[in-house]
């Protein structure tokens, strides 16, 4: 089971693949899913990725993870948490390329940072000014739907 997605607006470009189920010490029946960046370039896997139920319900699951940075062509694996309820299900993802990304993980450029230095002082001063946002909107990326 492979999916994979971009938007016209990113070329962003990322694979979740289901692998299987594993028993692990804090449950049995845990979903396990490679996301792997299939782009020349580093990304950024956004903090907890949802675990989504079909038939689709206002309940939703998050995989116990953090953010990750991916470098070109490699992949994770990330972990849910104990799929025992019998439901068909999904994983989906947000990434966003590294240096563009909301978590700030790599420096803004030198002339980036006298805007936002600038912004913030105009708008300390009164002045109306928009503060430049750092990041890109991230892009989705979900597996096919898994069988309990």
């Amino acid at each position: 089971m492979l999916a994979w997605t971009s938007s016209r607006s990113s070329r962003l470009q990322a694979s979740v693949r289901f692998l299987g189920y594993t028993n692990t010490s804090y449950g049995p029946h845990v979903g396990v899913v490679q996301v792997s960046n299939m782009n020349p370039f580093a990304i950024v896997r956004c903090r907890s990725p949802s675990v989504m139920f079909d038939p689709p319900s206002p309940r939703m699951e998050y995989a116990p993870t953090g953010w990750a940075v991916l470098q070109p062509e490699k992949c994770e694996q990330v972990w849910t948490e104990p799929r025992t309820d019998g439901t068909r299900w999904r994983l989906t993802i947000r990434c966003q390329r590294l240096g563009r990304d909301s978590y700030c993980i790599t420096a803004e450029s030198s002339f980036r940072a006298l805007q936002r230095r600038i912004a913030c002082w105009l708008e300390d001063h009164r002045a109306p000014m928009r503060i430049p946002r750092p990041s890109e909107p991230a892009t989705e990326f979900s597996s096919e739907w898994i069988d309990p």
